[in-house]
């Protein structure tokens, strides 16, 4: 999973993930 997250970036969150963080108001991600 480590290489596929890889070729995105190396603070490539998956949306799902993020969408989490942001409803949670930890995202300090763009």
């Amino acid at each position: 999973a480590r290489q596929v997250l890889a070729k995105h970036d190396e603070s490539y969150i998956p949306r799902d993930v993020a969408e989490k963080l942001k409803a949670s108001g930890h995202w300090h991600g763009p």
